[in-house]
């Protein structure tokens, strides 16, 4: 039976498009400088981006109790934050160029 579907798939062509003139543009070097400023600045966003929820909905749950209260604030929080990363990453990137 297995034999069966892969020489189903194996005969069938799949057609795709392919853009080479995406593909193959000018290529950037990479250099040290700029590996270390993807990681510095990577890592930077997602501490923003998952502290601040995280604070809001232990605080919430450790002084008040209420789980459900801490994870929708906590929730929304996070999500507020990623509408908002494309600014984040580009003040940041700003910075630590």
């Amino acid at each position: 039976m297995s034999d069966q579907k892969n020489s189903v798939y194996n005969n069938q062509t799949i057609p795709c498009r392919l853009y080479l003139s995406k593909m193959f543009r000018k290529k950037q070097e990479l250099t040290i400088d700029v590996l270390v400023n993807t990681v510095w600045v990577s890592t930077f966003l997602a501490l923003m981006l998952t502290v601040p929820s995280l604070v809001i909905f232990m605080g919430i749950y450790f002084t008040s109790g209420n789980i459900l209260l801490g994870i929708v604030i906590g929730f929304g929080l996070h999500f507020v934050g990623l509408a908002y990363s494309e600014k984040i990453s580009k003040g940041l990137l700003r910075t630590v160029s």
